[in-house]
């Protein structure tokens, strides 16, 4: 099992920086990863959009043309909705808990270092209740 050292997950094959004596900061899930979780809900979100888009009940058949350009509004919408900042319908980190190794020791050293930057900053008391709110809701 690999352990954190420094605010950097040791011992992994995702961490190939090198750990300077005294650096903290949080490992990065590698963006290939993330893009990968992001595609794959963009597909989800997409896939259900067509679904959903099959129950409506129409008067006459759409053009090919019609159906293109709601093909292309459906998928632009779906990538949108997978890298909004709220985590989008949540799958994204769900796809990243089972393909990244040891997602949750990255997640907590994220988190933790989110916890302490919020200590060492200069932000008002009701800033910093929501911001440590947030991350309760997360751990």
């Amino acid at each position: 099992m690999d352990t954190l050292i420094n605010g950097n997950v040791a011992n992994s094959p995702l961490n190939n920086r090198q750990i300077k004596a005294g650096q903290r900061r949080a490992p990065e899930i590698p963006k290939a990863y993330q893009e990968v979780a992001s595609g794959m809900e963009a597909q989800f979100i997409n896939h259900m959009f067509q679904e959903m888009r099959k129950t409506i009940k129409k008067g006459k058949e759409d053009s090919t043309a019609v159906k293109l350009y709601q093909s292309l509004m459906d998928y632009e919408s779906a990538k949108t909705m997978s890298k909004r900042e709220d985590g989008g319908l949540g799958l994204k980190e769900l796809i990243l808990k089972q393909i990244v190794p040891n997602y949750d020791q990255y997640k907590k050293a994220i988190l933790s270092q989110k916890a302490e930057k919020l200590n060492n900053s200069q932000t008002s008391l009701h800033e910093a209740a929501n911001e440590y709110k947030k991350i309760g809701d997360q751990l």
